[in-house]
């Protein structure tokens, strides 16, 4: 049997099974029961669901048992033909590899043509910012003024780089990179419903590691799975990964707000040797901020500042760990700072 990623695998199939986007999910029930719009741009970043919004789009609007809860059923033949790329009425096209001109017009010239079973014929246009500019101004016609049976979906990384001819023309939804503490509660709901034994620590180590990518996060699980056992409690993972626990950053918060220095550098030396780099510590301890609930704390917001500072220089720095090493040995030498967290 082939082997499905688990990003593939947990792709939502219906517009209730999507974690994290429910403003955009309301906002797609309103337009597309009745069908009020025939043109759409998903936008975002990686990993966020575009590719799977878009073809939820085209279920809901496919889908036989779809107008009665506003949602396709995701068990029917339509669905899962449109979920496996194989429904004749969904076109998916890699923006990628069709940056010429004559592959545009073919395709134009190809949705004059009824659809072959449904009411709808639906263009996925993925990673649309990589067509050329002649491509985009052969589609700005079909865009404004498309065949009543024929729906666009584009979706991309790239929003600035969309022509603005082309944006005019569309109903934008841009989909939010998650919060970290919003991932860790996907993962804790993934861990619950297959009997995954796991710590906070390490889930929260996972969703920063993601970065805001659901993607990304499933692949990491996957992996992260395969080395101890189907476990997400085991602390060896952070050595795998290179990264610090919840624990650990708290300790060098504390250790800044203290003034602790002799601990603070041995310990920053220490995750230097096994790996960390500056870039990810910068981002962790920046993050770690952000999600306390006590942000508003006068030493925190202090502290914050003082690490964006340091962490907008770090690129251009020639010795990142050592700018960094003593760039938050001078920040917990900061007077205002020497306030134990609570």
């Amino acid at each position: 049997m082939k082997h499905l990623p688990l990003a593939r695998l947990l792709r939502p199939k219906t517009f209730h099974e999507i974690h994290g986007h429910n403003y955009i999910v309301d906002g797609f029930k309103k337009i597309l029961f009745p069908l009020k719009h025939h043109t759409f741009l998903l936008t975002g970043s990686r990993g966020l669901g575009k590719t799977s919004l878009a073809r939820l789009i085209a279920a809901a609007l496919l889908c036989p048992h779809a107008e009665l809860k506003h949602d396709p059923c995701g068990l029917c033949d339509i669905c899962d033909r449109i979920q496996k790329g194989q429904h004749p009425d969904l076109v998916e096209i890699d923006g990628a590899s069709k940056t010429k001109v004559e592959e545009i017009r073919d395709i134009i010239s190809s949705s004059m043509t009824l659809p072959l079973e449904s009411k709808y014929k639906i263009y996925l246009i993925d990673e649309v910012h990589m067509l050329s500019m002649h491509s985009f101004n052969a589609l700005l016609k079909n865009l404004e003024e498309p065949p009543p049976h024929v729906i666009f979906v584009l979706a991309t990384t790239e929003f600035h780089k969309i022509p603005g001819t082309i944006r005019s023309r569309c109903l934008i939804f841009q989909l939010q990179a998650p919060p970290a503490h919003e991932l860790v509660g996907y993962l804790k709901s993934f861990c619950h419903n297959r009997d995954i034994p796991y710590e906070d620590d390490v889930l929260f180590a996972i969703a920063q590691q993601a970065d805001g990518s659901y993607r990304d996060m499933l692949n990491i699980v996957e992996y992260s799975l395969a080395l101890t056992q189907q476990r997400l409690d085991d602390h060896s993972l952070f050595n795998y990964f290179s990264i610090l626990s919840h624990t650990d950053i708290h300790k060098i918060i504390d250790q800044i707000l203290e003034s602790d220095t002799v601990e603070l550098k041995n310990d920053i030396l220490k995750y230097f040797d096994k790996g960390l780099s500056a870039d990810k510590l910068m981002k962790q301890l920046m993050s770690w901020i952000v999600e306390q609930k006590d942000i508003v704390q006068q030493p925190l917001v202090i502290l914050y500042q003082e690490l964006s500072k340091c962490y907008q220089l770090l690129a251009t720095h020639p010795y990142p760990q050592s700018f960094v090493l003593m760039s938050l040995i001078r920040i917990s030498m900061v007077a205002s700072l020497k306030k134990k967290l609570n």
